[in-house]
């Protein structure tokens, strides 16, 4: 089968179709053999490296009913077309992640996973026919392939997998993970194929468009999933080493736009000025984080919890319309499984406070150099929705927090606020350095403001 890249995000990855739809035709007998009628791609014939003839693949709108009685029609079919293992070291680069794909489909098919599957069309051949019926059936069954040359993308999908079965989650939590058909682990590509969601859309989109009914996405978000999560999970033996979590990478990405020139240097003297207020970092961002990082040393807290680990808004999907018994559908963890419960909040957080505003180009930025300071000025109005989310969401963490015993939570909230924001800052600048996109600049510049202000509002500066 061959794919073409979707118009889907995926950062950093050659090949990930979101939505992709296999176009099948085979003739089917009820109750007998089947005959199998390939639709050919024409463009096939031009690849001389393979003796397979793949078939013809389609990216289409994705279908919502099921075919669940086709299943063993559809694997048999289509494995039988698919052939023997090619050595993909062998092949163009393009061609290989096809294959790579193609193994993903047959394993999936070969396992019973038909995926979302929908009868396209049914077409009754005409008479000389003793059964009851012979017809062409034609088929559409849907996907998500993601192929890299990391092995890292194996783990993904083998961690994907313990999030939707490990007994220690509640039941809610796991099904909102999506489930791993397949597995490829054999180098130079590495891929998995795993169930299409379909009819979601991610939470940033209500974020960007200051959906009214955003409060309660997050309600349910925080109550159906995230909470009795964090609550069945929470072990004392497993208290956290936050420090790693929060500071140490965001210290290592700022270092390294340093580095580049990309933002001001670590000792730099910084003047942030948000429209409301103005702070001062004499020391520049360095001497702020180490001061952070000994005021969280002394918030961390006495007990560890599952995490997701990124569960910004773009990595949650939700159905259904606000308020009214809503589904919702977790992408990409990190594999860190124990952590913080609130770098996961605090996620949520950034994001619908700093960032969706400033994506969506609501916040206008300037960066100066006065003498041997550096100053960053914004207008932080633009934030004033975002924190009326945030405040009802942090209104149901608190009663958890209270119930855990976990007094500093909301000196470390802002903490790991910062934090996420800070981790930011740095990749944006230098890709905005390399690319030299205003918008990646700007929110260069708001995240690194804004998260040295959430250090000044946590006692770090």
């Amino acid at each position: 089968m061959l794919a073409e890249k979707s118009g889907a995000r995926g950062e950093n990855l050659p090949f990930l179709a979101r939505g992709c739809c296999w176009r099948i035709s085979w003739a089917a007998r009820w109750g007998g053999s089947v005959n199998r009628e390939q639709v050919w791609d024409g463009w096939a014939s031009n690849i001389a490296e393979s003796p397979r003839r793949p078939c013809d693949l389609h990216y289409r709108e994705p279908m919502t009913s099921a075919a669940d009685d086709l299943r063993s029609a559809v694997a048999e079919a289509i494995t039988v077309q698919i052939p023997n293992e090619v050595d993909e070291s062998r092949l163009p680069r393009k061609l290989a992640i096809h294959l790579t794909a193609d193994r993903l489909v047959r394993e999936a098919l070969a396992a019973g996973h038909a995926g979302t599957a929908d009868i396209a069309e049914v077409t009754a051949f005409g008479a000389g026919n003793t059964a009851m019926m012979v017809a062409r059936v034609h088929a559409q069954m849907a996907y998500v392939v993601k192929v890299d040359t990391s092995p890292s993308i194996v783990r993904e999908a083998h961690l994907l997998r313990r999030m939707a079965t490990d007994p220690s989650l509640p039941a809610a939590t796991r099904t909102a993970f999506p489930s791993v058909f397949a597995i490829d682990d054999t180098p130079p590509l590495f891929g998995y194929l795993m169930e299409l969601v379909e009819g979601a859309e991610p939470l940033h989109h209500a974020l960007r468009r200051q959906d009214p009914g955003t409060t309660d996405l997050f309600t349910g978000l925080w109550t159906q999933i995230l909470a009795p999560a964090y609550d069945a999970t929470k072990n004392a033996r497993l208290a956290h080493n936050v420090r790693e979590d929060y500071f140490v990478r965001a210290r290592g990405r700022l270092e390294s736009a340093a580095a580049e020139g990309a933002i001001p240097q670590p000792d730099q003297p910084l003047v942030i000025d948000d429209g409301n207020r103005t702070v001062t970092i004499a020391g520049g961002w360095r001497a702020a984080i180490h001061q952070a990082e000994d005021l969280l040393e002394a918030a961390r807290p006495t007990f560890g919890t599952w995490v997701h680990g990124d569960p910004n808004p773009e990595n949650v999907l939700w159905t259904g319309s606000p308020g009214s018994g809503n589904t919702y559908r977790l992408l990409d963890p990190k594999d860190w499984w124990t952590g913080d419960y609130l770098f996961d909040i605090a996620k949520l957080g950034h994001y619908t406070v700093v960032t969706a505003p400033t994506e969506a180009g609501n916040v206008t930025a300037t960066v100066a150099e006065v003498g041997d300071r550096h100053e960053i000025s914004y207008d932080a109005a633009a934030f004033a929705w975002g924190r009326s989310v945030e405040r009802s969401l942090l209104g149901l963490v608190a009663p958890f927090a209270s119930d855990s015993g976990d007094s500093r939570w909301a000196q470390r909230y802002h903490l790991a606020f910062a934090a996420n924001l800070l981790g930011i800052a740095g990749p944006r600048a230098q890709r905005a350095r390399a690319s030299g996109e205003s918008d990646q600049a700007r929110l260069a510049a708001v995240a690194l403001g804004s998260g040295l202000m959430a250090l000044a509002d946590a006692g770090a500066t």
